[in-house]
Protein backbone atom coordinates (compact mmCIF):
# COMPACT_ATOMS: atom_id res chain seq x y z
CA UNK A 1 0.00 0.00 0.00
CA UNK A 2 1.13 3.56 -0.69
CA UNK A 3 -0.24 4.60 2.69
CA UNK A 4 1.96 4.31 5.80
CA UNK A 5 0.96 1.71 8.39
CA UNK A 6 -1.75 2.93 10.77
CA UNK A 7 -2.40 1.74 14.32
CA UNK A 8 -5.14 2.95 16.70
CA UNK A 9 -4.28 6.09 18.62
CA UNK A 10 -5.67 4.28 21.67
CA UNK A 11 -5.97 0.51 22.00
CA UNK A 12 -9.12 -1.00 23.51
CA UNK A 13 -9.59 -4.75 23.91
CA UNK A 14 -13.03 -6.01 22.80
CA UNK A 15 -15.51 -7.14 25.45
CA UNK A 16 -17.16 -10.27 23.95
CA UNK A 17 -20.47 -9.96 25.83
CA UNK A 18 -20.91 -6.38 24.56
CA UNK A 19 -20.14 -6.96 20.87
CA UNK A 20 -23.76 -7.69 19.87
CA UNK A 21 -26.15 -5.93 22.28
CA UNK A 22 -29.80 -7.03 22.04
CA UNK A 23 -31.92 -4.66 19.89
CA UNK A 24 -34.27 -2.40 21.85
CA UNK A 25 -36.33 -0.89 19.05
CA UNK A 26 -34.71 2.52 19.15
CA UNK A 27 -34.99 4.87 16.15
CA UNK A 28 -32.06 4.86 13.76
CA UNK A 29 -30.81 8.09 15.34
CA UNK A 30 -31.99 9.99 18.44
CA UNK A 31 -34.33 12.99 17.92
CA UNK A 32 -31.56 15.55 18.47
CA UNK A 33 -28.98 13.83 16.29
CA UNK A 34 -26.93 16.19 14.13
CA UNK A 35 -24.47 15.48 11.36
CA UNK A 36 -21.13 17.26 11.26
CA UNK A 37 -22.57 19.46 8.50
CA UNK A 38 -25.60 20.29 10.65
CA UNK A 39 -23.40 21.31 13.57
CA UNK A 40 -21.95 23.91 11.21
CA UNK A 41 -25.25 25.09 9.71
CA UNK A 42 -26.89 25.35 13.16
CA UNK A 43 -24.15 27.81 14.20
CA UNK A 44 -22.80 25.55 16.91
CA UNK A 45 -19.52 26.66 18.51
CA UNK A 46 -16.47 25.53 16.56
CA UNK A 47 -15.30 23.62 19.63
CA UNK A 48 -17.97 21.02 18.95
CA UNK A 49 -16.54 20.21 15.51
CA UNK A 50 -13.12 19.62 17.01
CA UNK A 51 -14.47 17.78 20.08
CA UNK A 52 -16.50 15.40 17.95
CA UNK A 53 -13.58 14.68 15.62
CA UNK A 54 -11.13 14.16 18.47
CA UNK A 55 -13.39 11.89 20.52
CA UNK A 56 -14.08 9.87 17.37
CA UNK A 57 -10.33 9.55 16.95
CA UNK A 58 -10.06 8.10 20.47
CA UNK A 59 -13.18 5.94 20.70
CA UNK A 60 -14.18 5.48 17.05
CA UNK A 61 -16.73 7.27 14.89
CA UNK A 62 -19.91 6.47 12.99
CA UNK A 63 -20.54 7.71 9.47
CA UNK A 64 -23.09 10.48 8.83
CA UNK A 65 -23.98 8.89 5.49
CA UNK A 66 -27.30 6.96 5.80
CA UNK A 67 -26.53 4.95 2.65
CA UNK A 68 -23.54 3.25 4.29
CA UNK A 69 -25.16 0.43 6.24
CA UNK A 70 -23.28 -2.69 5.18
CA UNK A 71 -20.43 -4.74 6.58
CA UNK A 72 -18.16 -3.34 3.86
CA UNK A 73 -18.79 0.25 4.96
CA UNK A 74 -16.23 0.37 7.75
CA UNK A 75 -13.56 2.86 6.79
CA UNK A 76 -10.51 4.83 7.89
CA UNK A 77 -10.28 8.59 7.38
CA UNK A 78 -7.31 10.79 7.98
CA UNK A 79 -7.72 13.10 10.96
CA UNK A 80 -7.61 16.69 9.62
CA UNK A 81 -4.01 17.41 10.57
CA UNK A 82 -2.14 16.49 7.40
CA UNK A 83 -0.54 13.51 9.18
CA UNK A 84 -1.46 10.26 7.35
CA UNK A 85 -0.39 8.18 10.36
CA UNK A 86 -3.30 9.59 12.42
CA UNK A 87 -6.59 8.19 11.14
CA UNK A 88 -10.06 7.62 12.56
CA UNK A 89 -12.08 4.42 12.20
CA UNK A 90 -15.73 4.89 11.19
CA UNK A 91 -18.51 2.31 11.51
CA UNK A 92 -21.62 2.07 9.28
CA UNK A 93 -24.68 4.27 9.87
CA UNK A 94 -26.51 1.43 11.65
CA UNK A 95 -24.13 1.86 14.58
CA UNK A 96 -25.98 4.98 15.73
CA UNK A 97 -28.83 2.68 16.71
CA UNK A 98 -26.45 -0.01 17.92
CA UNK A 99 -24.81 2.53 20.20
CA UNK A 100 -28.14 3.14 21.95
CA UNK A 101 -28.65 -0.62 22.28
CA UNK A 102 -25.14 -0.93 23.73
CA UNK A 103 -25.63 1.86 26.25
CA UNK A 104 -28.87 0.26 27.43
CA UNK A 105 -27.14 -3.10 27.75
CA UNK A 106 -24.34 -1.62 29.85
CA UNK A 107 -26.81 0.25 32.09
CA UNK A 108 -28.71 -3.00 32.65
CA UNK A 109 -25.42 -4.65 33.65
CA UNK A 110 -24.76 -1.81 36.11
CA UNK A 111 -28.28 -2.15 37.54
CA UNK A 112 -27.82 -5.90 37.99
CA UNK A 113 -24.57 -5.39 39.87
CA UNK A 114 -26.11 -2.71 42.07
CA UNK A 115 -28.85 -5.23 42.85
CA UNK A 116 -26.24 -7.80 43.85
CA UNK A 117 -24.58 -5.35 46.22
CA UNK A 118 -27.89 -4.38 47.82
CA UNK A 119 -28.96 -8.01 48.17
CA UNK A 120 -25.71 -8.83 49.99
CA UNK A 121 -26.29 -6.29 52.79
CA UNK A 122 -27.60 -7.89 56.02
CA UNK A 123 -31.25 -6.88 56.57
CA UNK A 124 -30.58 -5.21 59.94
CA UNK A 125 -27.83 -3.07 58.37
CA UNK A 126 -29.90 -2.24 55.28
CA UNK A 127 -32.81 -1.12 57.47
CA UNK A 128 -30.61 1.60 58.99
CA UNK A 129 -28.75 2.66 55.84
CA UNK A 130 -29.42 5.53 53.45
CA UNK A 131 -28.60 4.52 49.87
CA UNK A 132 -27.46 7.22 47.44
CA UNK A 133 -26.91 6.56 43.73
CA UNK A 134 -25.75 9.13 41.21
CA UNK A 135 -23.22 9.60 38.40
CA UNK A 136 -20.32 11.85 37.55
CA UNK A 137 -21.62 12.50 34.02
CA UNK A 138 -23.89 11.13 31.32
CA UNK A 139 -23.15 10.01 27.77
CA UNK A 140 -24.18 11.44 24.42
CA UNK A 141 -25.11 8.05 22.90
CA UNK A 142 -25.63 9.66 19.51
CA UNK A 143 -27.14 12.96 20.63
CA UNK A 144 -25.87 15.87 18.49
CA UNK A 145 -23.85 13.39 16.41
CA UNK A 146 -21.47 12.33 19.18
CA UNK A 147 -21.34 8.50 19.16
CA UNK A 148 -20.28 8.39 22.82
CA UNK A 149 -18.30 10.47 25.32
CA UNK A 150 -19.31 13.53 27.36
CA UNK A 151 -16.65 16.16 26.66
CA UNK A 152 -16.45 19.29 24.59
CA UNK A 153 -20.01 20.58 24.96
CA UNK A 154 -22.53 21.78 27.53
CA UNK A 155 -25.41 19.55 26.40
CA UNK A 156 -27.93 18.06 28.81
CA UNK A 157 -26.94 14.50 27.95
CA UNK A 158 -23.55 15.06 29.58
CA UNK A 159 -24.58 17.10 32.62
CA UNK A 160 -28.11 16.07 33.59
CA UNK A 161 -27.52 12.97 35.74
CA UNK A 162 -29.78 11.02 38.11
CA UNK A 163 -29.78 11.26 41.89
CA UNK A 164 -31.61 8.48 43.72
CA UNK A 165 -31.84 8.46 47.52
CA UNK A 166 -33.52 5.61 49.37
CA UNK A 167 -34.03 5.80 53.13
CA UNK A 168 -35.78 2.72 54.55
CA UNK A 169 -36.25 4.47 57.91
CA UNK A 170 -38.07 7.45 56.41
CA UNK A 171 -36.05 9.85 58.56
CA UNK A 172 -34.89 11.92 55.61
CA UNK A 173 -37.34 11.25 52.79
CA UNK A 174 -40.93 12.08 51.96
CA UNK A 175 -43.12 12.31 48.84
CA UNK A 176 -41.19 9.27 47.64
CA UNK A 177 -43.61 8.62 44.79
CA UNK A 178 -42.96 12.05 43.20
CA UNK A 179 -40.04 12.74 40.85
CA UNK A 180 -38.00 15.83 41.73
CA UNK A 181 -37.28 18.14 38.79
CA UNK A 182 -35.74 21.11 40.61
CA UNK A 183 -32.27 22.30 39.60
CA UNK A 184 -29.47 21.02 41.81
CA UNK A 185 -25.69 20.70 41.52
CA UNK A 186 -23.07 18.08 42.27
CA UNK A 187 -21.50 20.54 44.71
CA UNK A 188 -24.60 20.08 46.88
CA UNK A 189 -23.82 16.40 47.48
CA UNK A 190 -21.09 16.76 50.13
CA UNK A 191 -23.23 18.75 52.60
CA UNK A 192 -26.09 16.30 52.00
CA UNK A 193 -23.81 13.37 52.91
CA UNK A 194 -22.64 15.17 56.05
CA UNK A 195 -26.21 15.88 57.14
CA UNK A 196 -27.31 12.31 56.46
CA UNK A 197 -24.37 10.99 58.49
CA UNK A 198 -24.92 13.25 61.50
CA UNK A 199 -28.70 13.56 61.39
CA UNK A 200 -28.62 17.37 61.30
CA UNK A 201 -26.45 20.33 60.28
CA UNK A 202 -24.49 20.61 63.52
CA UNK A 203 -21.32 19.82 61.52
CA UNK A 204 -21.58 23.13 59.62
CA UNK A 205 -19.16 25.22 61.66
CA UNK A 206 -16.07 27.33 61.02
CA UNK A 207 -14.43 26.74 57.66
CA UNK A 208 -17.07 24.15 56.74
CA UNK A 209 -19.79 26.75 57.22
CA UNK A 210 -17.96 29.28 55.04
CA UNK A 211 -17.70 26.68 52.25
CA UNK A 212 -21.05 24.92 52.45
CA UNK A 213 -23.61 27.26 54.01
CA UNK A 214 -24.44 28.78 50.60
CA UNK A 215 -25.01 25.39 48.97
CA UNK A 216 -28.50 24.03 48.38
CA UNK A 217 -29.73 21.88 51.27
CA UNK A 218 -30.69 18.75 49.37
CA UNK A 219 -32.23 17.17 52.46
CA UNK A 220 -35.15 19.59 52.15
CA UNK A 221 -35.77 18.22 48.65
CA UNK A 222 -35.57 14.67 49.95
CA UNK A 223 -38.32 15.42 52.43
CA UNK A 224 -40.66 17.30 50.11
CA UNK A 225 -41.16 17.72 46.39
CA UNK A 226 -42.41 21.23 47.13
CA UNK A 227 -39.01 22.41 48.43
CA UNK A 228 -37.19 25.02 46.38
CA UNK A 229 -34.25 24.04 44.19
CA UNK A 230 -31.55 26.28 42.76
CA UNK A 231 -32.47 29.26 40.59
CA UNK A 232 -29.60 28.31 38.28
CA UNK A 233 -26.65 25.96 38.01
CA UNK A 234 -23.20 26.62 36.57
CA UNK A 235 -21.30 23.93 34.70
CA UNK A 236 -17.67 23.80 33.62
CA UNK A 237 -15.65 21.35 31.59
CA UNK A 238 -11.93 21.66 30.99
CA UNK A 239 -10.88 18.30 29.55
CA UNK A 240 -7.48 19.23 28.25
CA UNK A 241 -6.25 17.90 24.92
CA UNK A 242 -2.86 18.80 23.40
CA UNK A 243 -3.19 21.80 21.11
CA UNK A 244 -1.68 19.70 18.33
CA UNK A 245 -5.04 17.95 17.82
CA UNK A 246 -7.04 21.19 17.77
CA UNK A 247 -7.13 21.39 13.99
CA UNK A 248 -9.53 24.35 13.77
CA UNK A 249 -8.01 26.41 16.58
CA UNK A 250 -11.29 26.39 18.51
CA UNK A 251 -11.65 27.52 22.15
CA UNK A 252 -11.08 24.73 24.65
CA UNK A 253 -12.75 25.79 27.93
CA UNK A 254 -16.48 25.73 28.53
CA UNK A 255 -18.76 27.41 31.04
CA UNK A 256 -22.53 27.10 31.00
CA UNK A 257 -25.34 28.74 32.92
CA UNK A 258 -28.56 26.70 33.11
CA UNK A 259 -31.91 27.97 34.39
CA UNK A 260 -35.36 26.42 34.17
CA UNK A 261 -36.01 28.45 31.02
CA UNK A 262 -32.76 28.51 29.07
CA UNK A 263 -29.11 27.56 28.80
CA UNK A 264 -26.11 29.67 27.87
CA UNK A 265 -22.83 28.05 26.83
CA UNK A 266 -19.60 30.05 26.75
CA UNK A 267 -16.68 28.55 24.83
CA UNK A 268 -13.38 30.38 25.28
CA UNK A 269 -9.62 30.15 25.63
CA UNK A 270 -7.60 31.30 28.60
CA UNK A 271 -4.91 33.92 28.41
CA UNK A 272 -1.50 32.27 28.30
CA UNK A 273 -0.28 31.08 31.69
CA UNK A 274 -3.57 31.96 33.44
CA UNK A 275 -7.11 30.73 33.97
CA UNK A 276 -8.51 34.09 32.84
CA UNK A 277 -10.84 34.01 29.84
CA UNK A 278 -9.64 35.82 26.76
CA UNK A 279 -12.75 37.77 25.61
CA UNK A 280 -11.53 37.79 22.01
CA UNK A 281 -11.95 34.00 21.83
CA UNK A 282 -15.52 33.71 23.16
CA UNK A 283 -18.16 31.79 21.18
CA UNK A 284 -21.72 31.62 22.55
CA UNK A 285 -24.46 29.03 22.51
CA UNK A 286 -28.02 29.72 23.70
CA UNK A 287 -31.11 27.53 23.88
CA UNK A 288 -34.60 28.80 24.68
CA UNK A 289 -36.43 25.99 26.48
CA UNK A 290 -39.80 27.55 25.61
CA UNK A 291 -39.46 25.96 22.14
CA UNK A 292 -39.22 22.29 21.15
CA UNK A 293 -35.97 22.77 19.23
CA UNK A 294 -34.63 24.75 22.16
CA UNK A 295 -35.40 21.92 24.58
CA UNK A 296 -33.67 19.51 22.19
CA UNK A 297 -30.74 21.97 22.10
CA UNK A 298 -30.79 22.13 18.34
CA UNK A 299 -31.75 25.77 17.71
CA UNK A 300 -28.72 27.78 18.78
CA UNK A 301 -29.55 31.50 19.15
CA UNK A 302 -26.35 33.21 20.31
CA UNK A 303 -27.81 36.66 19.48
CA UNK A 304 -30.95 36.19 21.61
CA UNK A 305 -31.42 39.13 24.04
CA UNK A 306 -31.65 36.73 26.98
CA UNK A 307 -28.25 35.28 26.06
CA UNK A 308 -26.60 38.64 26.76
CA UNK A 309 -28.39 38.96 30.10
CA UNK A 310 -27.29 35.47 31.13
CA UNK A 311 -23.73 36.22 30.00
CA UNK A 312 -23.68 39.27 32.24
CA UNK A 313 -25.07 37.28 35.19
CA UNK A 314 -22.53 34.52 34.63
CA UNK A 315 -19.50 36.81 34.82
CA UNK A 316 -20.72 39.35 37.37
CA UNK A 317 -22.38 36.96 39.79
CA UNK A 318 -21.85 33.25 39.37
CA UNK A 319 -18.19 33.07 38.35
CA UNK A 320 -16.76 35.53 40.92
CA UNK A 321 -19.15 34.66 43.77
CA UNK A 322 -19.26 30.91 43.28
CA UNK A 323 -16.65 29.36 41.01
CA UNK A 324 -13.79 31.71 41.88
CA UNK A 325 -14.72 32.25 45.52
CA UNK A 326 -11.50 31.59 47.52
CA UNK A 327 -11.49 28.70 49.96
CA UNK A 328 -10.96 29.58 53.63
CA UNK A 329 -7.87 29.15 55.75
CA UNK A 330 -5.18 26.66 54.78
CA UNK A 331 -7.35 25.31 51.98
CA UNK A 332 -6.70 28.46 49.96
CA UNK A 333 -3.00 27.67 49.55
CA UNK A 334 -3.77 24.11 48.46
CA UNK A 335 -6.30 25.41 45.94
CA UNK A 336 -3.84 27.92 44.50
CA UNK A 337 -1.16 25.22 44.20
CA UNK A 338 -3.55 22.92 42.34
CA UNK A 339 -4.43 25.76 39.98
CA UNK A 340 -0.78 26.49 39.21
CA UNK A 341 -0.11 22.80 38.62
CA UNK A 342 -3.05 22.52 36.24
CA UNK A 343 -1.94 25.56 34.22
CA UNK A 344 1.57 24.09 34.02
CA UNK A 345 0.12 20.75 32.83
CA UNK A 346 -1.81 22.55 30.09
CA UNK A 347 1.37 24.32 28.96
CA UNK A 348 3.27 21.02 28.93
CA UNK A 349 0.62 19.34 26.79
CA UNK A 350 0.55 22.25 24.38
CA UNK A 351 4.30 21.90 23.87
CA UNK A 352 3.85 18.36 22.51
CA UNK A 353 3.92 17.88 18.76
CA UNK A 354 3.77 15.25 16.05
CA UNK A 355 6.82 13.33 17.26
CA UNK A 356 5.44 12.84 20.77
CA UNK A 357 1.81 12.21 19.84
CA UNK A 358 2.00 9.80 16.90
CA UNK A 359 1.87 6.01 17.28
CA UNK A 360 -0.40 5.46 20.28
CA UNK A 361 1.39 7.79 22.70
CA UNK A 362 -1.65 9.88 23.65
CA UNK A 363 -2.38 7.86 26.80
CA UNK A 364 1.13 8.60 28.10
CA UNK A 365 0.23 12.25 28.57
CA UNK A 366 -3.56 12.45 28.98
CA UNK A 367 -6.48 10.49 30.47
CA UNK A 368 -7.64 9.62 26.94
CA UNK A 369 -6.52 6.04 26.67
CA UNK A 370 -5.85 2.75 28.39
CA UNK A 371 -6.61 3.96 31.97
CA UNK A 372 -10.29 4.10 30.97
Amino acid sequence: SANPPVSPIVHFDPVPVEINPPPRGYPTVPPNWESMATLKSNRKPSTQLWARAFTELVWGGITDDPTKTGADDFELREYPLGNPKIQTAYAPYTYWQKGLDSYTQVMNMVDANIGQVLASIPPDVAANTVFVMTSDHGDFSGAHGFPANKAGTAYEEAFNVPLIVSDPTGRFTGDTDVLREQLTSSVDLVPMFATLATGNQSWMKGDLASIYSRRLDLTTLLRSNRAKGRDAVVMATDEVVPKYYNFNGSPRYILALRTERAKLGVYADWRAGTAVIDPDTVELEFYDYATEDGRLELDNQPDHPQARRMLRDLFTRYVPQEMEQPLPGALRAVSELAKRQFIAYVAALDALGERELTDRKLSLFTPFGDPF
